[in-house]
This record gives structure tokens, C-alpha cells and sequence, in this order.
């Protein structure tokens, strides 16, 4: 997440996500070849069983089609104080969305860490009056600075504190008995 544009009326940040989109177009082009060589390739006594062998790459790979081209791949959110306006804009192979809200709706900015077993994550929300909670990206990131960056940018911009969320996965032993359940 990038700051755009900053000045005393105005802040804009930017997310880009070429990269999984990319992936994710890469990976169905991957599974139509799959298909493609079970059906021209491969010998079966049946067609039927041709097909049917070859039905879960093809969901798959119409499944990966799909996201790709409705993830949004741009996803910018704008702050202008004489308009007294949030502006998030989403920009998708399959079209934009844009959704406004008035910056006296907007209760805090949270820094979220979302942690497993095998790495951290991270993303900027913002959570209005009512409870409503936006993203500000599509997935989390491990850019944790680009990310914190952007939350106190925002949080400063508006007079307001960052607040520090933790989606931490933890662990209970039960006291029946010494096994360890874990929940997120």
C-alpha cells in the first residue's frame, strides 16, 4: 500500500495486486492444459471417462478465471476533508465499484496482524459508527511497513490514533484431558 497523494486537504493510498492476478491466470491457464492433454493425450477405453477425469482441472481452472478477473487489482482510498468524503474506488477486470462515506462516520484505523503457525500478515481497516469494518486491500500483505505507513497516515490525516488489532491464532488445553485444541 502506497501513499499516492498527501497534502493539507487531501490523502490518498493505493494497493496494487498484479501479482495475483497474474498467479491466479497463470495457474488456469495451467489447469486448461491439464485438461487439454487428458482429452488429446491420454488413452482411455471411454470418452465418458475422459471427460469425467478431466471435469476437476476444468472447474478449477474456471473457478481461477473467475477471481482473476473479478479481484480487484487496484484499490484506491481517497480522503478529502472539503468534501468531508471517504472514497474507496475498486478497480477490476470486470469492471469498478466505488463506495463513499462521510469522514464523520469513521470511528478508528486498526493495524491488523494476523498471525499463524508459519507467518504474519498484515492489512489497514477502517471501522465506521454502526460497526461497518472495510478493508483497505484485498489480501493481507507482509509489507509491514508500506502497511503501518498507511495507517498512521490515514490516523494522522484525520486527528485520529492507530489501533492495533491482533488476529492471532492461540491455544487451549482442555482440562478434561491434557490435548491441545486450537482456534483462531
Amino acid at each position: 500500500m502506497d501513499i499516492i497523494k498527501t497534502n493539507q486537504n487531501q490523502l490518498v493510498v493505493e494497493e496494487k495486486n498484479w501479482g495475483l492476478a497474474i498467479f491466479l491466470a497463470i495457474y488456469a491457464i495451467v489447469m486448461v492444459g491439464i485438461v487439454a492433454f487428458i482429452i488429446t493425450i491420454v488413452e482411455m477405453e471411454s470418452i465418458w471417462l475422459k471427460i469425467l477425469i478431466s471435469l476437476v482441472p476444468a472447474i478449477f481452472a474456471v473457478l481461477m478465471l473467475y477471481i482473476f478477473l473479478s479481484i480487484s487489482v487496484v484499490l484506491r482510498c481517497s480522503l478529502d476533508r472539503r468534501q468531508n468524503l471517504i472514497t474507496i474506488y475498486q478497480k477490476s477486470l470486470l469492471g469498478q465499484k466505488q463506495v463513499e462515506r462521510s469522514i464523520d462516520q469513521l470511528e478508528r484505523v486498526e493495524f491488523v496482524t494476523s498471525r499463524s503457525k508459519k507467518s504474519t500478515s498484515y492489512a489497514v481497516r477502517l471501522i465506521f459508527k454502526g460497526g461497518e469494518k472495510v478493508f483497505l486491500n484485498v489480501v493481507n500483505s507482509f509489507h509491514k511497513k508500506r502497511k503501518q505507513a498507511a495507517a498512521k497516515a490515514i490516523a494522522n490525516f484525520l486527528g485520529l490514533a492507530v489501533t492495533n488489532y491482533d488476529l492471532q491464532r492461540f491455544s487451549i488445553k482442555s482440562p478434561a484431558s491434557d490435548q491441545e485444541t486450537t482456534g483462531s
